[in-house]
């Protein structure tokens, strides 16, 4: 009597449990952490393009947790770039450095080298160093830029190397010195 009843009870339990608790739902976790992942992308980008940049970090802070947790590199890139992105925009020009190089990293690991979104990360990167003074860094990820972007095909390669030209005439009249 006593199994009759285990079994009837036992089974329901365990189905919900399967369905429910993401310890047993194995894939279906990551996939779920992943599709989180990506509207709180798409929510961070939308508000950035409209100027909430306070929304923006926190869904890109978001973004880039849930990819983290997920173990998605590519996600990661795409966040942290953002981070850097809005601390551009916002003028805060050392914190953006540093999102980028975080993202920098990324990109490699995910696979992004050979992507538009990185050509820009490397302008981004470029433009860092020329703030700062260091114009021989800034060429050297210009030249990347271009390289990169002349194989892909990116739309402003004339005008990345026009921006050679002025970092390397500002390079040989001032030196290798930062600020």
């Amino acid at each position: 009597m006593k199994n009759k009843y285990a079994m009837k009870y036992i089974y329901p339990v365990s189905v919900f449990l399967l369905l429910v608790s993401p310890a047993f739902a194995g894939e279906s976790y990551k996939d779920r952490q992943l599709f989180m992942a990506k509207s709180f992308l798409n929510k961070a980008e939308t508000y950035m393009r409209e100027g909430a940049f306070f929304r923006s970090r926190s869904y890109y802070l978001r973004a880039y947790r849930k990819f983290t947790s997920a173990g998605d590199p590519g996600g990661q890139f795409h966040s942290l770039k953002g981070l850097g992105d809005l601390n551009m925009r916002r003028g805060y020009i050392d914190r953006a450095f540093d999102m980028y190089n975080r993202a920098r990293y990324f990109a490699y690991q995910g696979g992004q080298v050979y992507t538009s979104m990185y050509v820009d990360l490397c302008r981004n990167v470029a433009r860092v160093h020329e703030h700062h003074k260091y114009y021989q860094n800034a060429v050297e990820y210009m030249k990347i830029a271009v390289q990169i972007g002349g194989r892909i095909g990116d739309g402003l390669h004339q005008q990345d190397v026009a921006f050679i030209a002025k970092l390397t005439a500002l390079y040989q009249k001032h030196g290798a010195v930062g600020r």
